[in-house]
């Protein structure tokens, strides 16, 4: 889907980051700002309301996506692993 992507070089396969590190922020800050973005794209593209649904609210949607990337895991390279209580 490519919601929101990162440059793996930067950030290794399976490298642990600190929770609350200056690169596992940034790539939250990434993930909500994309939510956002991807929300608003659908409220604008008129194709919720073509077929009688209404545009998903945040948490909706940020689970959706969550939820497609652990289905798809499998056909993406891994990504960095984050210990915390937040996610």
């Amino acid at each position: 889907m490519h919601v929101c992507t990162y440059v793996p070089s930067q950030i290794g396969a399976g490298q642990e980051l600190p929770a609350g590190g200056e690169e596992e922020l940034e790539i939250r800050a990434a993930t909500i700002t994309a939510v956002e973005d991807l929300k608003d794209a659908l409220s604008k593209s008129g194709r919720c309301q073509a077929v009688g649904a209404a545009v998903p609210i945040t948490i909706q949607l940020d689970w959706f996506l969550w939820e497609v990337g652990e289905r798809e895991r499998e056909a993406h390279p891994p990504a960095h692993h984050t210990l915390t209580i937040y996610y």
